[in-house]
């Protein structure tokens, strides 16, 4: 498979799970809506919660190592 067809299963995946989490989990539902209230930036997120910060990076950037793309 080509680079670019990973990466494409790789968004739609990520993607596809969101939107299950969202349909199917009230408490992720309102924890998303809280969250986008917030309005508060990445800096001060960064500051006030780290690891949760870390984590998040960590979600995104091991699959991507996983299948080889970094």
């Amino acid at each position: 498979m080509a680079q670019e067809q990973e990466m494409a299963i790789l968004l739609i995946s990520m993607l596809a799970t969101y939107a299950v989490l969202l349909l199917c989990s009230r408490r992720y539902r309102e924890g998303t809506r809280q969250m986008f209230r917030l309005e508060k930036s990445s800096l001060r997120v960064l500051l006030e919660n780290p690891l949760a910060v870390l984590a998040h990076l960590l979600s995104f950037f091991m699959p991507l190592y996983l299948m080889g793309l970094l």
